[in-house]
C-alpha cells in the first residue's frame, strides 16, 4: 500500500501556492477561455430562443390558416394537440391556444 502524501509544509520551507507554480499568463489566458466559453453559450441560448419563437409562430399560424380556409374546428384542433402531445410531450392544447391567439392578434404581444 502506498503511503499518503504529506501536503503539511514542514516547518522552516516556504509553502508554495499552485498557481505560484502555473506558467506566466496562465491566468490569464483562462480568464480568456472563460469568457469565450460564457459568450458562446449565451449566444447559443439565443439561437435556441428564436429558433424556438420563429416554430411557435409558425404552429399558430399553420393552425389558423387551416382553420380560415378548410374549417377546422375546435375538436380537430384539441385531436391535432393530443397526437403533438403524444410525440413530444411538449406542445399540448394550452401551447397550441397561446400560438393561435399569438398570430390571430400580433399586436397584443
Amino acid at each position: 500500500m502506498a503511503r499518503k502524501r504529506d501536503t503539511n509544509p514542514k516547518p522552516g520551507r516556504s509553502a508554495k501556492r499552485i498557481t505560484d507554480l502555473l506558467p506566466k499568463g496562465y491566468e490569464e489566458l483562462l480568464g480568456q477561455l472563460k469568457e469565450r466559453i460564457r459568450s458562446a453559450q449565451l449566444r447559443a441560448a439565443a439561437a435556441v430562443n428564436r429558433e424556438l419563437i420563429e416554430l411557435y409562430w409558425q404552429i399558430g399560424q399553420s393552425i389558423v390558416e387551416r382553420q380560415r380556409s378548410d374549417g377546422w374546428g375546435k375538436s380537430i384542433v384539441e385531436r391535432l394537440a393530443q397526437d403533438l402531445q403524444a410525440e413530444r410531450n411538449e406542445v399540448g392544447k394550452p401551447d397550441i391556444d397561446l400560438y393561435r391567439a399569438w398570430v390571430s392578434s400580433p399586436g397584443r404581444w
